[in-house]
């Protein structure tokens, strides 16, 4: 931090020693009430850099195609764009993060919910909804991908979305090695035994993809 004070005024920061973070946290962090358990279903797309550079317009009718597909009420549904610059390069092909993560400029995100009364045919209605607005963007910008916490359920292709085709081949042979009998799954995780095993069936239920 001294590099930093000695360019401020004198007096500009001060200090304030905690004896562990738990007291830190109760003093400056303030509780907000959290709302958990939430119907919601997204679709989301990274947007590369050159499509804002070689074709803003068409990526203007592409996130307006999104909202249209995403029903009658997706004129007036918020689209999330989350805005920041490309994450530096030199991690490039280091880490299991998508290459597309590398030069994108925009994280787009459309969301649906519902209540906990709602009928498994209407959820699965405005999961097929969501999944079609992003779908616009994937046709779109086939070279984006999909930030893994923020995607859609039903990610089509979710391992060149999530990681790249050459990250997906890497984290298959480390997890081969961890975890040799497959104990540890998840949906659409690396190395997990495929949506048609029995421990999947209730993604099946709204799955857009899947026979009604």
């Amino acid at each position: 931090m001294k590099p930093i004070q000695d360019l401020l005024p004198q007096g500009a920061i001060s200090y304030q020693v905690y004896p562990n973070f738990y007291q830190f946290f109760l003093e400056r962090l303030p509780v907000h009430p959290e709302i958990v358990g939430v119907n919601l279903a997204a679709s989301s797309r990274l947007i590369p850099r050159h499509y804002f550079e070689n074709d803003s317009a068409g990526l203007s009718q592409a996130l307006r195609a999104g909202q249209v597909a995403s029903g009658p009420e997706g004129l007036t549904r918020t689209i999330q764009v989350l805005v920041d610059t490309p994450a530096p390069s030199f991690n490039l092909n280091k880490t299991s993060t998508t290459p597309a993560w590398y030069n994108s400029l925009w994280h787009v995100l459309y969301t649906v919910s519902w209540n906990n009364t709602t009928p498994v045919v209407d959820q699965r209605q405005e999961v097929e909804l969501v999944h079609a607005a992003g779908q616009a963007l994937r046709d779109y910008a086939p070279d984006g991908g999909a930030y893994f916490n923020e995607a859609d359920i039903y990610e089509p292709n979710h391992e060149e979305s999530f990681w790249g085709a050459d990250n997906a081949a890497r984290l298959q042979k480390v997890k081969a090695s961890i975890d040799p009998n497959g104990l540890f799954q998840v949906w659409q995780g690396v190395g997990w035994d495929g949506e048609e095993d029995p421990k999947y069936q209730c993604y099946a239920e709204l799955n857009p993809g899947s026979a009604s």
